[in-house]
């Protein structure tokens, strides 16, 4: 890396921090346009097979008609995606493979809270690192929904039966 050695001390190092932070925010917007893109082309992808035609293309095997797009944001592993253009048809009915019908969040990050509030962090830190981490902050009513459905599944499996003679029991948590 080639910095200006006549600068003395600690901005040195300084300028090094600053010019590495540049390069990471510049990856970051990178990765994100061509995230985007991709996604947008597989969205299209499914508006097609779903029309069962192309763009202005009249076949006899037409099933819809598009209708404009709109708008979203997701929150992905990779951080917020936002202005995703998400293709309609007139009569509606298509289904993404991205996602299901108003999802905002990959599975993966509501997977990650679940694992953060399972380690014992909770609601209100979870609020931060959500920001840290994916660059945008959900609330803690976001928060306590993830974790609801982890508490459902923990009650069933904390009320089954033990069908099977049992000799001997390993038991492992955290507290």
């Amino acid at each position: 890396m080639e910095v200006k050695e006549k600068i003395v001390g600690n901005r040195i190092t300084q300028e090094k921090v600053l010019w590495q932070e540049d390069i990471w925010k510049l990856v970051e917007v990178l990765i994100k346009r061509a995230l985007k893109v991709f996604l947008e082309k597989v969205l299209e992808e499914d508006v097609r097979e779903g029309i069962s035609a192309t763009r202005y293309e009249r076949t006899k095997g037409r099933k819809d008609y598009r209708n404009g797009s709109y708008l979203r944001t997701l929150l992905s592993r990779w951080g917020l995606i936002e202005d995703l253009e998400i293709p309609r048809a007139r009569e509606g009915g298509i289904s993404f493979r991205l996602f299901d019908k108003y999802q905002r969040r990959q599975e993966d990050v509501d997977s990650a809270i679940g694992k953060l509030f399972i380690a014992g962090v909770s609601t209100r830190k979870l609020k931060n690192i959500t920001k840290d981490l994916f660059g945008k902050s959900l609330s803690a009513i976001t928060c306590g929904k993830t974790t609801e459905a982890l508490e459902k599944e923990m009650k069933i499996y904390q009320n089954k039966e033990i069908s099977d003679k049992v000799e001997f029991l390993f038991l492992d948590g955290m507290v």
